[in-house]
């Protein structure tokens, strides 16, 4: 894996290519200076077949984005087994289970076997410090992170539920309560972090169970 902090890349590539990830996009569009500061808590690594950005049960900060080509989701079944739960795509995020919960991370993710080459763009989440905290990260650019954190997870689970509508979980995200309060405020802010957190500790339940069912369980993503 060869790693390069997003500052000391070509600048103008790195904002062509982040111009796909909806999150840095929009706080671009708002807050130029607030971008420039999440470039300097930033990386880019470029990864061949097979390699793993990071494994089950480790424990850091990091919350990725997939620029260009394919992953996959590895987890262990009660056996032991290896099991490829599902792919990730370009223009997804990925590793915002073990941010938003503050705990190890619960599966692997490699590059999958058809992809030659995959870029990803990593940002350390340390950088966000306590919700309440806007020392180096306004008030806008944490809503734009959770709000597009909150859509990210209800489509995961709701993939989940078309794939699996018996499966005893189908359809509890859609029974979490959803507040709405006035945009742009911290009241809006504390709501989709309590989203946010309830929407991810279902995925990983979700995740869970299929450990448990084993490869027969498993979600295929349509492609």
């Amino acid at each position: 894996m060869q790693n390069s902090l997003a500052r000391d890349a070509n600048q103008n590539e790195v904002e062509r290519l982040l111009e796909f990830i909806p999150f840095f996009r929009q706080v671009k569009n708002k807050e130029p200076q607030q971008f420039h500061v999440l470039m300097a808590f930033s990386k880019v690594a470029q990864l061949s077949t097979g390699e793993e950005i990071f494994s089950m049960g480790s424990d850091d900060r990091w919350l990725f984005f997939l620029v260009r080509g394919e992953l996959n989701v590895q987890l262990r079944d009660t056996n032991d087994r290896l099991l490829n739960l599902n792919s990730i795509h370009s223009g997804e995020v990925f590793g915002d289970l073990a941010m938003l919960l503050g705990r190890p991370r619960s599966a692997s993710i490699t590059v999958a076997p058809n992809c030659k080459q995959a870029l990803v763009f990593g940002l350390d989440c340390n950088i966000f410090g306590y919700l309440n905290d806007f020392s180096l990260v306004t008030l806008h650019t944490k809503l734009v992170f959770y709000r597009n954190a909150v859509h990210s997870l209800r489509w995961k689970l709701e993939m989940y539920r078309n794939q699996h509508p018996d499966h005893s979980l189908a359809g509890e995200h859609r029974k979490l309560k959803i507040h709405h309060p006035q945009d742009g405020t911290l009241e809006e802010l504390q709501s989709l972090h309590e989203q946010a957190v309830a929407l991810a500790t279902l995925l990983v339940t979700w995740n869970q169970s299929f450990c448990q069912f084993g490869n027969s369980a498993l979600l295929k993503k349509p492609q």
